[in-house]
């Protein structure tokens, strides 16, 4: 029982480490996506 509950939690853990990881890499591609905007108004 213990040890289930154990492997649960790291799931979580591991679950929240992609989510946190995922939402920091749609804030890279946005940038990414707005600094391209700007660019191609520049142009």
């Amino acid at each position: 029982m213990r040890r289930q509950l154990a492997s649960r939690s790291l799931a979580a853990r591991r679950r929240n480490a992609t989510k946190t990881t995922c939402r920091a890499q749609q804030g890279r591609y946005a940038r990414l996506l707005a600094s391209n905007r700007v660019k191609a108004r520049a142009a």
